[in-house]
């Protein structure tokens, strides 16, 4: 593949890598959900506890999970405005 013939300072340059970040946030958002459901569920919790107890943990570890993905989203999406942002800058500074 030739990389002079790419031009990085195009629009579907910019939208491609966009794109790009958006697709490996997700897929990292969807692991993170995959990966700790089993922890999420408490499917045998490390003592007896009674039912609100169990529904009170769960739902705190849920919190959790959901808390580093908005993270993790919101890491994404500060990546892929500054992509587009790098690209809106280098387009209107040879005007």
């Amino acid at each position: 593949m030739n990389s002079l013939s790419i031009d990085t300072t195009s629009v579907s340059f910019a939208l491609g890598e966009v794109f790009g970040v958006l697709l490996v946030v997700g897929g990292v958002l969807t692991l993170v959900w995959r990966l700790s459901g089993p922890w999420r569920r408490v499917a045998v919790p490390p003592r007896p506890l009674p039912t609100v107890q169990l529904a009170q943990l769960r739902a705190r570890r849920r919190n959790i999970v959901l808390g580093v993905l908005t993270l993790i989203a919101v890491g994404g999406v500060v990546a892929a405005v500054s992509s587009i942002q790098a690209l809106v800058l280098r387009l209107f500074a040879g005007r």
